[in-house]
């Protein structure tokens, strides 16, 4: 973000220069590159949250002690609490096949990054050490009028510092070398006639600490090596700072001192157009002396800059602060909890990090954990105390949202079971299936999908952020148990919430309500909607909202007023009913939010599919009879309009899935596009489901029917 912020006020001022470079001095552009360099020398945001760099404060140490009792435990000791965790050790970490999946791209690409910085450094560093060498083989004694006329200058323009000169039959121009004791080197061939405007050349780069400048400029290319823009730049500074200190320079000089000042130039064309990093140079190739005399012969009196440079300056930090601000709180977390996902619940440092870095209920305090890792199947055992000294309820639904979060980064955990040390209390037990049930409901994708990339986990993220949220609002109504009580967009959180008969009274069919409120990001609270048996869906951009009640569908605004309503027969262009008992299904917005797609169903069954299309309000409606949609298993993609779906039938219980799974009968799996109205079959198993998922618009994932892992079927494009 930083190199792609900083390459685009690299390019304005290419472009300033370019038309504007007789107006301005060329000291303006000095500053301004030194500025941006500075900048670019730390490829993060101000806050220190957003880098490639790991600055995060590791949770408490853990110190480590064997068990001789037990060799397959180990107790380790938090040392900021003084508390004991038992934690049984993998010790055999059993060999489960689990899906393939791409390793993180950003910490590949920050391991070629690494490789990249270490090249050009130690290239560029190799490079001055070889031409150092050189040069002090090839070292003598200046002249002794030559000193004398140095040492003159010297005293009157830099009389604090430090500096010697000497003579090199290895270089053709004279230049500064050397940061801590810099040395003057001159050609031995060197035109002595005008040799005092040399002196002042290279005296003037050594008051302003230009070695430091080109060093600074040189760090800023190393870490942004792989961005050609920067290094436009480096070479633009360089020139630069060399037409600048030709102003410093002449600034006094009358025409015939110029024109003298030129001529000395003209003699000392360079043979070597780059000097190496540490030095300065009088010369340059041809073409940037022909810019240096232009500049020293023109009689254009150049602006300052100075409000230039101090705008920039107050607007890069501005820059720095904004990407601090904007991606300090979501990303880190992300970063954070994903930065410990592993494959194995054995992996003791990595699930000790994640469980510490999750919020729980109030209610409870973490205190300890438990792998259970040596058979299947593979769990978690967290003890917590109350928090509280009153009586309370505990209840394992109030662990639900953290816990798939912890699903989502380990993934071959089975079950996460919750435990009040203090009284020996089992709070209960969340298996991956039933959570995998909460998240395909509400975000569309299980939890080893959820953790599969960065970019999946962050919508977890942002749903756990916001129940932590809804939480702080304290409302004791949210209706939790519906299967989609909750939405987050933009910071924004809508949910539902039921309003129940009061106290002692009994229910009927008109004292509750459904309501539907939407949250803004300070917690301020509006009702959109009210009726009984609510659903909803909202746009990606917010501008709609889909309720489903009894009556059918109706379309609200983000500020609840009333746009559109359908009823089923509507729906189903007149071949259904409302009185049919018939039921809608809200299958979901597509991503650029114009299209919404849902269906008409018998119990489980889609009979029809429709399309509403908001920008002219029509609906497109897909039969769905003749295809062999068992029920079970049927997902749409609402970009495409494509469905993968099996014939594996509905099971009411136990016994009704056992009957059918001994039966042995062939189930397949199918892609359909409604559009072509294409029937492709995928695969098949014998009595076996396949939860397929769709990964992306083009790929689809399901259970392999011959073994444990998932299989990725690509689509056509």
């Amino acid at each position: 973000m930083t190199s792609l912020i900083m390459s685009i006020i690299i390019i304005f001022f290419f472009i300033h220069k370019k038309f504007r470079s007789r107006k301005f001095s060329s000291k303006m552009y000095y500053w301004i590159w030194i500025i941006i360099a500075i900048r670019l020398m730390f490829p993060f945001d101000i806050s220190g949250e957003n880098t490639i760099y790991n600055f995060s404060s590791p949770v408490p140490e853990h110190k480590y002690i064997d068990n001789e009792a037990n060799p397959k435990i180990t107790k380790y000791e938090n040392k900021e609490e003084n508390t004991y965790n038992e934690i049984i050790k993998n010790e055999n970490k059993t060999n489960i096949t689990v899906e393939d999946r791409k390793g993180n791209i950003k910490d590949k690409l920050s391991k070629i990054w690494i490789v990249g910085v270490f090249i050009y450094f130690s290239y560029n560093l190799i490079l001055y050490l070889l031409f150092k060498i050189r040069v002090q083989k090839s070292l003598s004694y200046a002249d002794e009028d030559i000193e004398i006329r140095f040492n003159t200058l010297k005293n009157v323009i830099i009389p604090n510092q430090n500096v010697s000169i000497k003579e090199s039959k290895y270089i053709d121009s004279s230049m500064v070398m050397g940061l801590i004791k810099p040395t003057l080197l001159i050609p031995e061939n060197i035109n002595r006639k005008n040799i005092d405007y040399i002196f002042k050349h290279e005296f003037v780069h050594l008051k302003r600490r230009d070695i430091f400048y080109k060093l600074i400029i040189f760090f800023s290319t190393t870490i942004h090596w792989f961005n050609p823009v920067v290094h436009i730049m480096a070479k633009r500074a360089g020139e630069d700072l060399e037409l600048s200190c030709d102003e410093e320079v002449t600034k006094d000089m009358d025409e015939e001192d110029r024109i003298k000042y030129s001529k000395t130039l003209i003699d000392s064309i360079a043979l070597v157009v780059k000097s190496p990093i540490c030095t300065t140079s009088f010369s340059g190739g041809k073409e940037m002396i022909k810019k240096r005399l232009d500049q020293i012969l023109d009689k254009i009196k150049r602006k300052s800059g100075k409000p230039v440079i101090v705008l920039l300056a107050i607007f890069v930090l501005s820059i720095s602060l904004l990407i601090g601000c904007e991606t300090k709180g979501k990303q880190n977390l992300t970063d954070e909890l994903y930065s410990y996902r592993t494959e194995y619940v054995g992996d003791n440092s990595k699930v000790g990090n994640i469980v510490s870095r999750l919020e729980f209920p109030k209610e409870y305090n973490y205190k300890s954990m438990e792998i259970l890792s040596k058979e299947e199947p593979y769990g978690l055992k967290l003890y917590f105390t109350e928090n509280q000294d009153k009586d309370f309820e505990a209840s394992i639904e109030e662990f639900k949202v953290s816990s798939t979060i912890i699903f989502s980064l380990i993934d071959n955990l089975d079950k996460v079971t919750y435990i009040l040390e203090n009284e020996e209390i089992v709070i209960g037990t969340l298996e991956r299936e039933y959570i995998d049930s909460i998240t395909i409901s509400v975000l569309g994708m299980n939890t080893k999908e959820l953790g599969s990339s960065k970019g999946k986990f962050n919508k977890l993220v942002e749903f756990y952020e916001a129940y932590n949220r809804e939480n702080i609002l304290n409302l004791e109504d949210v209706y939790t148990d519906h299967y989609h009580f909750q939405e987050n967009h933009n910071g924004n959180i809508y949910l539902i919430r039921r309003i129940e008969p009061a106290a002692g009274e009994e229910w009927t069919d008109d004292n509750w309500t459904d309501e539907l409120w939407k949250y803004d990001k300070n917690n301020e609270g509006k009702k959109l909607y009210a009726c009984q048996g609510l659903d909803f869906r909202v746009s990606s951009n917010e501008k709609y909202i889909l309720i489903e009640d009894h009556d059918g569908l109706c379309i609200i605004d983000s500020e609840g007023n009333k746009i559109k309503s359908y009823t089923i027969e509507e729906l189903s262009n007149g071949k259904y009913k409302n009185e049919d008992e018939l039921q809608v299904d809200m299958q979901g917005w597509s991503d650029d939010s114009l299209n919404f797609w849902g269906g008409v169903n018998n119990l489980w069954l889609p009979l029809k599919l429709f399309k509403i299309n908001v920008v002219d309000w029509s609906i497109t409606e897909y039969d769905m009879t003749k295809l062999s949609i068992g029920g079970t298993e049927f997902m749409l993609n609402t970009n495409t309009g494509k469905i993968v779906f099996s014939d594996f039938p509905i099971t009411f219980d136990v016994d009704d899935l056992s009957e059918f799974e001994m039966s042995k009968e062939k189930v397949t799996l199918f892609y359909y596009d409604l559009v072509e109205k294409e029937l492709i079959p995928i695969d098949s198993s014998v009595a076996k489901m396949f939860n397929p998922e769709w990964i992306d618009d083009f790929t689809i994932e399901y259970d392999n029917p011959k073994g444990q892992d998932r299989i990725r079927y690509k689509l056509k494009d």
